[in-house]
């Protein structure tokens, strides 16, 4: 849970009594959860800051390019039934936007960066 399928740790690691949360411990299902969500929104914008800063590196690669077959095995793509871990959506984030095209272009990189960071959180909020 806790770790990229590589086994190596994440680079974006939620403390231990976040990382096994699902997303109904947060606001607005769990009134009690604020400082989780918190930590969890603030790994997001870590994820989205890092990602703008490699977006607008001339010396950072245009692609991180993975065959399909691994990437499906870096990526789980199945819903499951019960959700998954917060950990788990963090390290899903990180490893989707490392993986993306950079353009470098800022409208470009502007509008693909709100349309990711919307589809993390319709994720975020519908599937788990």
């Amino acid at each position: 849970m806790n770790s990229k399928p590589d086994g190596q740790q994440s680079k974006y690691q939620l403390s231990k009594d976040t990382a096994g949360l699902h997303s109904t411990d947060l606001l607005p299902h769990n009134l009690s959860g604020q400082a989780q969500t918190r930590e969890f929104l603030l790994k997001v914008v870590d994820i989205l800051v890092d990602y703008i800063n490699d977006v607008n590196d001339r010396d950072e690669k245009v692609l991180h390019f993975k065959h399909p077959e691994e990437m499906l095995r870096l990526l789980k793509l199945d819903i499951p039934n019960e959700g998954v871990p917060l950990q788990n959506l963090i390290d899903d984030c990180s490893l989707t936007l490392k993986h993306q095209v950079k353009t470098g272009k800022k409208n470009v990189s502007f509008l693909l960066l709100f349309l990711k960071s919307v589809s993390v959180f319709e994720r975020v909020c519908f599937l788990t």
